[in-house]
């Protein structure tokens, strides 16, 4: 059996000239910080997807994920694949109808 070790969630690291222009105007208040905010985090999502790939390579039957805010159980049905346990919490009744939906089988 090999030891398997405990992933280490962390942001992306801020990779390129346009990264570090959003990431410094981040930091400034108001409309300006927030537009910076969102396109620094959507440029660095692909790159948050890819570790959250290779967490789900190592997980295996049998293993407990907890999905917080599942929404539509995009990353819930994911999670399930491997064969892991999941469990799923939704407050909002409108996207927890489409969670179970997509975790039936019934959904798109």
């Amino acid at each position: 059996m090999t030891k398997r070790t405990q992933p280490v969630a962390k942001r992306p690291d801020v990779q390129g000239a346009f990264e570090k222009a959003m990431a410094l105007g981040a930091r400034v208040p108001g409309k300006l910080g927030y537009v910076a905010r969102r396109k620094l985090k959507r440029r660095q999502c692909a790159r948050m997807q890819d570790t959250f790939s290779q967490v789900l390579e190592d997980t295996r039957p049998g293993d407990l994920c907890i999905d917080l805010g599942a929404n539509v159980g995009t990353i819930t049905r994911r999670m399930a694949l491997t064969g892991a346990d999941v469990i799923s919490f939704e407050p909002d009744p409108g996207a927890f109808a489409a969670l179970q939906d997509a975790v039936t089988g019934r959904g798109a």
